[in-house]
C-alpha cells in the first residue's frame, strides 16, 4: 500500500515531483530542524577545508533555530528573476539555496543557464545544494565538482544520501524523517534494500513469483498467500527495481560521458514447463479444440521459473558505429515447485539494438543469501569486468570500443 505522500504525487505530472520533495524538505526543516541539519552535515568535504567549516556552521544555526526556510525564493539571474526551490534565510540574507531535480531534463539550455545563475550566487557565506534523484549529466556534474575543487560551498545531495542519513535517526524523535524515508521507499528511489529470502521475506517472495509465473495453487505454495504476503509482494517489486537502479547509477557515475541518460526499468519472465505432461495432453486433445490454447490452460504445466528485474542504460557509440548498445544490470529471482526456496542471481550484459548470433556476452553470479549493497557492488563489478574482457576479444566492432569503459571503485 502506498504511503500518504506517494499517493499525493499521482495528482502531479513528473515535472512537479521535485517541487513536491522540496515541500517535504521544507516541512522537515520547520518541524524537525535537527533532522534537516543532519542533511547539511552529510556533505562530504575535507575536514579542514573552508567548505567543511561552512556546512558545520550552517547546521549549527539550523539546530539553534536562528534561520528560516522558504520555498520558491526569488533571486536575480543573468536574464531575469529565478526562484530557488528552497532557501535557508537569516534575516534578509540567503545562507543556502537548494535546487531539486527529479525527472526534469538536465540537458536543456534552461537548466544550463539556471545552474550558472545559482553558481553566481555562491559566496564564502552563501552556499548552493544541488539535490537530485538521478545522477546529473556529465557537464553539470563536472561544473559542480569544479566549484568544489575551488573550495566553494557547493554540494551535491542525492535522494539516496537523504534516505540513508534520515534512516539512521531515532524514529521516536524524528517521525517526519521516517515518513520522508517511507515516501522515498514507495517511489523506488535509488535505495538498496537487502531482502531476507530465507526468513521474513520468504513467503512474500514465493507468493509473488508463483502468481507472476502462473503456478497452480496445488503446487504447495497456498500457505504463503496470507494478507501480509500479498501486501509485501508488491513492495518486493519496488525494492528489486530500486536495487537494480542503485547498481546501474553506481556504474553510470564513472561513465556519464558515454551513458548520459538515466536508466529505464524492465521486467520479464521465463516459466519452466512440465513438457512431458503438456505433450501427453496435447496428444489426446480433440482436434476441434480452439487453436493456440493449451489443453488445460497454463497453470497445470508450470513447474517454476525465473522473474528478471532489470535496469537498462544506453551507451553512446562512436559516429562510425551505427548500431546502438545498452548495458543491462539485473537481478533474477527463481522458484521451483520441488525446491520451496527462492534463489537470487545477479547478471549483466551488453545488448546491441539489433541483436544477432554472436552478440551474447552474459556472465551471471548466483548468491546463497541476498547481499548487502557493498557486496552487490562487488558482484556487479566482477560481472562487468568479464563483459569488458569479452568485449576486447569480440569480433563484433560494436563491442571493441568498450575498452575505454571506466569501472567504478568499490567501497
Amino acid at each position: 500500500m502506498s504511503s500518504f505522500y506517494h499517493s499525493i504525487t499521482g495528482y502531479f505530472d513528473k515535472g512537479k515531483h521535485g517541487r513536491f520533495l522540496a515541500i517535504l524538505l521544507l516541512e522537515l526543516a520547520r518541524h524537525e530542524p535537527q533532522s534537516f541539519a543532519a542533511l547539511i552535515e552529510a556533505h562530504r568535504a575535507p575536514q579542514r577545508s573552508k567548505r567543511a567549516g561552512f556546512w558545520r556552521r550552517k547546521a549549527s544555526i539550523i539546530k539553534a533555530g536562528e534561520c528560516s526556510i522558504e520555498r520558491e525564493y526569488p533571486f536575480m539571474g543573468l536574464k531575469g528573476e529565478r526562484r530557488a526551490d528552497l532557501a535557508l534565510v537569516t534575516g534578509k540574507h540567503v545562507d543556502i539555496a537548494f535546487e531539486v531535480k527529479e525527472f526534469d531534463g538536465a540537458h536543456s539550455k534552461h537548466n544550463t543557464s539556471q545552474l550558472e545563475d545559482y553558481l553566481r550566487m555562491v559566496k564564502p557565506d552563501r552556499g548552493f545544494v544541488y539535490v537530485y534523484r538521478f545522477l546529473p549529466d556529465d557537464r553539470t556534474r563536472r561544473r559542480l565538482e569544479a566549484e568544489q575543487e575551488k573550495d566553494r560551498p557547493v554540494a551535491l545531495l542525492s535522494y539516496d544520501r537523504i534516505h540513508s542519513t534520515l534512516s539512521r535517526l531515532d524514529q521516536m524523535k524524528a517521525p517526519l524523517a521516517r515518513l520522508l524515508c517511507s515516501y522515498m521507499e514507495d517511489i523506488g528511489v535509488g535505495i538498496y534494500t537487502k531482502l531476507n529470502l530465507r526468513g521474513d521475506d520468504k513467503s512474500a517472495a514465493i507468493f509473488l513469483l508463483s502468481q507472476i509465473l502462473g503456478m497452480p495453487h496445488a503446487s504447495g505454495f497456498k500457505k504463503n498467500q496470507s494478507d501480509q504476503s500479498v501486501r509485501r509482494g508488491a513492495d518486493i517489486i519496488k525494492l528489486m527495481y530500486s536495487n537494480t537502479e542503485v547498481l546501474m547509477e553506481w556504474m553510470r557515475h564513472s561513465n556519464t560521458k558515454i551513458m548520459p541518460k538515466k536508466s529505464t526499468r524492465r521486467l520479464w519472465i521465463n516459466p519452466v514447463f512440465d513438457i512431458k505432461k503438456l505433450r501427453g495432453d496435447l496428444n489426446v486433445m480433440p482436434k476441434a479444440s480452439k487453436p493456440r490454447q493449451l489443453p488445460k490452460k497454463m497453470w497445470p504445466y508450470v513447474m517454476g521459473g525465473d522473474v528478471y528485474f532489470e535496469s537498462s542504460c544506453g551507451i553512446r557509440s562512436p559516429a562510425s558505429i551505427s548500431r546502438r548498445l545498452s548495458l543491462k544490470i539485473g537481478i533474477s529471482l527463481s522458484l521451483r515447485k520441488e525446491g520451496k526456496h527462492v534463489k537470487a542471481q545477479f547478471y549483466a550484459y551488453f545488448e546491441p539494438a539489433a541483436r544477432s548470433e554472436g552478440d551474447d556476452i552474459e556472465p551471471v553470479e548466483s548468491v546463497i543469501t541476498f547481499p548487502t549493497e557493498e557486496t552487490a557492488q562487488r558482484i556487479v563489478l566482477r560481472l562487468v569486468e568479464k563483459l569488458i574482457e569479452a568485449a576486447r576479444t569480440s569480433e563484433q566492432p560494436i563491442f571493441r570500443y568498450l575498452s575505454d569503459f571506466e569501472l567504478p571503485i568499490t567501497p
